[in-house]
């Protein structure tokens, strides 16, 4: 009886890695070809830990692509505390722009909400790219109403980093 179940237990043991394999391959092809999953983004949430500042503050370049006045335009971001709390122009204005609100940028951990939050949406996460090293979003394609006109918002933010 103990040859037999050993027998058994070694079997289950060698075909482990064989349904490991079939699992992620049927996983794979599950997934949602048109956009990001969950796994990336929680991968990438998991780099952003691990060089997020403790006091959660820091400066980046970001450009909000909107069809706004200061569309286009990229601006040092400085987050102090996980609150956006200052924003300026990183070179003069050409052709003259709104100045924008603060509530216009977004910080690492807002990015990261925006992905989550437009997960399950049918349509509405157009495209996001991750900081390879870091994980925070370098580029964030929204599109909060698919059948509206003019509401689509591109984030594209780099250079996280202390202030």
């Amino acid at each position: 009886m103990n040859a037999l179940r050993r027998v058994s237990y070694t079997g289950i043991r060698a075909a482990r890695p064989v349904a490991l394999a079939l699992a992620a391959v049927i996983l794979t092809a599950c997934s949602d070809s048109t956009g990001p999953g969950d796994s990336e983004l929680t991968a990438a949430e998991a780099r952003w830990r691990l060089v997020q500042p403790a006091s959660n503050s820091y400066v980046m370049r970001q450009q909000v692509q909107c069809f706004c006045g200061f569309a286009g335009s990229e601006f040092i971001v400085t987050v102090t505390n996980g609150a956006v709390s200052a924003a300026t122009p990183a070179a003069p204005p050409q052709n003259g722009f709104d100045t924008p609100p603060l509530t216009a940028f977004r910080t690492v951990d807002q990015l990261f909400s925006e992905v989550r939050n437009t997960l399950g949406k049918s349509g509405t996460l157009k495209d996001v790219t991750y900081d390879p090293v870091a994980g925070y979003p370098t580029r964030l394609s929204l599109d909060p109403l698919p059948n509206a006109i003019d509401d689509e918002v591109v984030y594209v933010t780099r250079g996280v980093g202390a202030p």
